[in-house]
């Protein structure tokens, strides 16, 4: 069974972040994790399995349209530049958290 008051919940959440981004233009991502944040840890909504295979699908639409943007032709003409932020943006958390959890974590 739905538990329609999380649903309710998390809708009003969802709506109240896209209403607040335009007001204050500020991207409604930085509202809707906020508002997941009081939610779920404050309030002790939980989600059904349906709402969270939603919300992972949602973010693979969102990556992909985000790659779907980018322009390939200022890549390959700025493609050295391309790679080498795109290796450090990628090498630099990776290698951060294994230093982190190997000095702190046993």
């Amino acid at each position: 069974m739905v538990d329609l008051v999380s649903v309710a919940l998390v809708s009003a959440a969802i709506a109240a972040a896209a209403i607040l981004s335009v007001r204050f233009n500020i991207s409604s991502a930085i509202f809707e994790v906020a508002a997941g944040i009081v939610l779920g840890n404050f309030l002790g909504v939980g989600i059904d399995g349906w709402l969270d295979f939603l919300g992972t699908f949602g973010g693979l639409m969102l990556t992909f349209l985000a790659g779907a943007e980018i322009e390939t032709r200022l890549m390959r003409k700025n493609l050295k530049v391309s790679l080498v932020l795109g290796s450090a943006s990628f090498l630099a958390p990776l290698v951060g958290e294994i230093l982190f959890f190997s000095l702190f974590t046993g």
